[in-house]
């Protein structure tokens, strides 16, 4: 049986030019697929490949956390074939919107919780910005899940504000909800109450 490097190189030899240097993915029931143009093609008789990709489990299961909560308000949401910095999409008011989620990490000190955290790099989000795009940041603490809704020009407006490192990465701390209230506490100091679990944010 060939190798999964094998049968990229394969497949890689079978697309159009302007396709051949994109990622080959692999996906479910031994299929193999081209990321650029989704044409598929039997693999490896049938076994189940991984999914090669920067993607952590983590960064998924918060994909589909914000699925779910979009589901269960009735909205239709789709996920991306392709990894273009958009994570999901959904139809709102009759228009996409798109979403990049975030899943920010809690941090404690001598057992209480501190801030989560969380890292954008300047450049995907420069490249990912517009009117109809927001970042989903989601806060697990136990069991509780919490959501920030972020409109992506928000954040460019105020990008300023925000520690940005020296390799090109905003450095977001957001302190624990109390209250119901919560603020970007690493440099900013900005409240984002008003994103908290607010999905009405995505309505034009």
């Amino acid at each position: 049986m060939k190798s999964f490097n094998q049968q990229r190189k394969l497949h890689e030899r079978q697309l159009p030019a302007d396709c051949r240097r994109r990622r080959v993915a692999a996906v479910a029931g031994g299929r193999m697929a081209c990321s650029c143009c989704a044409a598929q093609w039997e693999g490896c008789g049938g076994e189940i490949m991984a999914i090669r990709g920067k993607t952590s489990k983590k960064g998924k299961s918060g994909e589909l956390l914000v699925a779910s909560e979009l589901l269960s308000q009735g909205y239709d949401v789709f996920l991306p074939f392709v990894d273009c910095g958009i994570d999901l999409v959904a139809i709102v008011d009759k228009r996409f919107v798109q979403m990049q989620v975030k899943q920010s990490k809690l941090y404690y000190r001598r057992e209480k919780p501190t801030h989560y955290w969380q890292s954008l790099r300047k450049k995907a989000f420069d490249d990912n910005k517009g009117e109809n795009i927001f970042y989903i940041f989601v806060l697990k603490r136990g069991t509780e899940t919490n959501f920030l809704i972020v409109p992506s020009l928000w954040i460019e407006k105020n990008k300023n504000k925000f520690d940005l490192d020296k390799n090109e990465r905003y450095q977001l701390y957001f302190s624990p909800i109390k209250d119901n209230k919560i603020r970007e506490v690493r440099k900013s100091g900005l409240d984002m109450t008003s994103f908290l679990n607010n999905w009405d944010l995505l309505k034009a």
